[in-house]
C-alpha cells in the first residue's frame, strides 16, 4: 500500500514476502519426555505384548500400531494402517493407531533424519520399513505357534488373526501367540 510518498505495508505482506525469501517458515517445539512406553494420553498403561516399536498386539486381539507420523491430510493414517493390516494378514478394522512418543531412534523419519513429518516422505520413508517391521511380527507369531505345537513354521499359515496348522487342524489367534510372540528374537 502507497501512502503519499511513503509505502506501508500489511503485515500478510510482510509475512508472504519473508516466507518466499526463507522458503517457508519451520517451527518446532520440544515437548517433556513424559510419555514412556505403554502409556496413553490419559495416564493408563497399556498391556499386552509390544512386538516391536510399531506394533504392540494385546490378548483380546487387538493390534495397535505405534504411528511414527502424523496425518496431515493426504492419508497417512489410513495407507500406513494397510501396509500393516496386509502384512500381518489382518483386516484394517483390527488395526488401532497410536501416536508415537518422543523417541529418535525409533521414530526418526529415515529420509529426514529426525522424528518429524514433512515434505510428502512419509509414504516414501515409512514403506518398507514397515512392510518389513509387519512381515517380521507375523514371523515371531508363526514361529511361536510353530514353538508351542512342535512343528515347523513351514507348515503354518496365518489368515485373519490367527496362525493356523491345517495338518492338525490347531489354530491360534494372535492374542494368544503374543506373550510368547515378543519373546522371540527375529
Amino acid at each position: 500500500m502507497k501512502v503519499g510518498s511513503a509505502v506501508l505495508l500489511s503485515r500478510r505482506a510482510v509475512l508472504r514476502g519473508s516466507a518466499l525469501a526463507t522458503g517457508g517458515l519451520i517451527l518446532g517445539i520440544g515437548l517433556p519426555a513424559e510419555a514412556k512406553e505403554g502409556r496413553v494420553s490419559d495416564g493408563a498403561t497399556k498391556s499386552g505384548a509390544k512386538l516391536n516399536a510399531f506394533i504392540r498386539i494385546l490378548p483380546d486381539e487387538s493390534v495397535t500400531m505405534i504411528m511414527p507420523a502424523v496425518e496431515m491430510g493426504q492419508g497417512a493414517y489410513t495407507s500406513m494402517a494397510m501396509i500393516l493390516a496386509e502384512e500381518l494378514d489382518i483386516g484394517i478394522e483390527a488395526v488401532t493407531l497410536e501416536h508415537a512418543p518422543p523417541d529418535q531412534k525409533n521414530y526418526a523419519n529415515p529420509a529426514l533424519g529426525a522424528q518429524i513429518t514433512g515434505g510428502s516422505t512419509t509414504m516414501f520413508a515409512w514403506y518398507l520399513p514397515l512392510r518389513k517391521t509387519g512381515a517380521r511380527a507375523r514371523q515371531m507369531l508363526l514361529a511361536a505357534a510353530g514353538e508351542a505345537w512342535g512343528v515347523d513354521i513351514a507348515t503354518l499359515r496365518t489368515a485373519g488373526g490367527k496362525v493356523l496348522h491345517d495338518a492338525s487342524g490347531r489354530t491360534a489367534t494372535y492374542g494368544a501367540l503374543e506373550r510368547r510372540a515378543a519373546s522371540i528374537v527375529p
